[in-house]
């Protein structure tokens, strides 16, 4: 059995790649790309960059980046976008 501090570094990890991949679907419908400068986050749309958020938690970088497109974009993931 494995110890509770390795299965919730797990679970963890699971559930900031389901927000990476939240992200990069809202992304992909609105054509933009993220781009990191060391904690900044910025949207590029074309050749224009717009700051979204500084990450103050690394090891929770997409829920914060996920959180700032959702209220941004008023949407969550891909079930929202098909809508």
């Amino acid at each position: 059995m494995k110890r509770s501090s390795v299965r919730v570094a797990q679970w963890s990890e699971t559930r900031e790649k389901s927000y990476e991949n939240y992200c990069n679907e809202i992304l992909f419908h609105r054509n933009l790309q993220v781009v990191f400068v060391e904690d900044s986050v910025y949207l590029k749309d074309g050749d224009e960059e717009t700051f979204l958020t500084v990450v103050t938690k690394p090891k929770q970088t997409w829920y914060e980046i996920w959180k700032c497109l959702k209220d941004k974009f008023g949407v969550t993931g891909i079930i929202d976008l098909k809508k």
